[in-house]
């Protein structure tokens, strides 16, 4: 089970809803998402589409979603299409906060934690969204923390950090770009019984097409990473270094 993070409000309210394209006579599926706002203030903006629409349908926070408060959306795609469905998930809270929306939300059930701004993660990557349910089993899940640095001496367009094995990457951290000496801290979740045995890869691409082998073996822990320019990798290793806090 993989997430990463994004950020978001609660409150004390529960509402339904569903916004879907159907098909007459057309058997549905159906995605159901329970939202608790975790952002220390009021959300006033909550909504759930497909992703590239114009048309974000419902605002399921209209009336005003309070600090820890639960609101619950569905959304229904014709059962045939549910493999090719990305929904959006956006919000606002009455601050004007707004955590980069997440794009890639599938049909399922799932509780999702819209997070503060403090703890939503750092850098142009910001995500605000936390799932911590798949179906109607809630999951003990275990974090693993990255701060990635970048030493490459130019911009990284690409970097990405997934299951090892798997063919999704998930979302590009760089994000628009990371510049020379930024840092980007992901987080990266698997259920607590996988947490041993799971391998993560690190992978990435700066802007001039640089690319150092991939890092396959990286395991759930909480590490800053730097990534290092071609000039720095010793031949034969990796183009990443783990940083010993405190050291020189």
């Amino acid at each position: 089970m993989k997430k990463l993070l994004l950020a978001a409000a609660t409150l004390m309210l529960c509402a339904c809803g569903s916004s879907t394209p159907s098909s007459s006579n057309v058997e549905q599926a159906k995605g159901t998402y329970q939202f608790v706002n975790k952002t220390g203030e009021k959300v006033t903006e909550l909504y759930v589409y497909l992703t590239g629409s114009s048309d974000k349908g419902t605002n399921y926070a209209e009336a005003g979603l309070a600090a820890e408060g639960e609101v619950t959306a569905t959304y229904s795609v014709d059962a045939d299409k549910v493999s090719e469905t990305a929904l959006t998930v956006e919000f606002v809270t009455e601050s004007g906060y707004a955590g980069a929306p997440f794009t890639t939300l599938a049909i399922e059930e799932a509780v999702i934690h819209l997070l503060s701004q403090a703890d939503a993660t750092s850098g142009s990557t910001q995500q605000s969204i936390h799932f911590f349910v798949e179906g109607e089993q809630v999951i003990k899940t275990v974090p693993g923390t990255y701060k990635f640095v970048n030493k490459t001496g130019e911009k990284l367009v690409e970097l990405y950090v997934y299951e090892t094995g798997s063919a999704e990457k998930g979302d590009n951290i760089a994000g628009s770009g990371l510049e020379v000496d930024g840092d980007a801290t992901v987080i990266f979740e698997v259920a607590a019984d996988a947490a041993e045995t799971t391998m993560l890869t690190i992978e990435f691409k700066t802007e001039s097409g640089y690319a150092g082998t991939p890092f396959t073996t990286l395991a759930i822990e909480e590490a800053e990473i730097e990534i290092l320019a071609q000039a720095d990798v010793v031949a034969g290793a990796t183009a990443i270094k783990f940083v010993v806090p405190g050291a020189e």
